[in-house]
């Protein structure tokens, strides 16, 4: 089933992870429980090296273990949905940086929003769960999961439009060379982060460890 973040149910994530960010004290110091090492850190069982990746929790619902695994699986969707923007956002950035244009915060605005747009209209049919554990103490529930970098990488090429779009439609000045330029460096960049490596040939689906 092909699930796209609408603008409503962006602001939601996003929300609810700055909320759950704020009660950590909830679910105490990670380093205090006896967990596998990826709850700590998702990227040290990556089979490969340029999956996003990220560990959601959840902790015991009153509606039962299926509530508390959606919950866990919406803020590891949260997670990989942050990093993505942050680094959407920071590539765009750098181009608009080194291009050296004019007006640098107002296309940085422009650019940001823009980058919102994008990665809110990301499929996210192609995340996977592959690492599941509850806390036998406390029953919170962790769960790993991980999107393919060839995935984001062709979303994020077929999107570039949007960019050269709200350039034009910003009054700004901008030249269509001008933009093109700008555009072509933000895909490189795009290029060089989320590049299509070899993936482990085992890899074909998600294990459940």
């Amino acid at each position: 089933m092909r699930m796209i973040f609408n603008k409503k149910s962006f602001l939601f994530i996003l929300i609810g992870f700055f909320l759950i960010a704020g009660c950590k004290s909830k679910y105490g110091k990670l380093a205090e429980i006896n967990a596998p090492e990826w709850v700590f850190d998702s990227n040290i069982v990556a089979k490969n090296a340029d999956e996003i990746s990220a560990v959601g929790m959840s902790d015991v619902t009153q509606s039962g273990l299926r509530i508390q695994w959606m919950q866990a699986e919406m803020d590891a969707r949260t997670k990989i949905a942050t990093q993505l923007l942050v680094e959407v956002s920071k590539i765009s950035k750098d181009a608009i940086r080194q291009t050296k244009v004019a007006g640098v915060e107002d296309v940085q605005k422009i650019f940001s929003q823009a980058s919102q747009e994008i990665v809110r209209d990301l499929p996210l049919s192609g995340v996977k769960k592959t690492h599941l554990w509850q806390d036998p103490k406390t029953d919170i529930l962790y769960i790993r999961m991980v999107l393919k970098s060839k995935e984001v990488n062709d979303h994020l090429k077929d999107s570039m439009i949007l960019y050269d779009k709200r350039l034009q439609q910003s009054g700004l000045g901008f030249s269509k060379a001008e933009s093109k330029k700008l555009v072509s460096d933000i895909d490189k960049g795009i290029d060089l982060r989320f590049k299509d490596d070899v993936v482990n040939a085992n890899d074909s689906s998600a294990d459940i460890t």
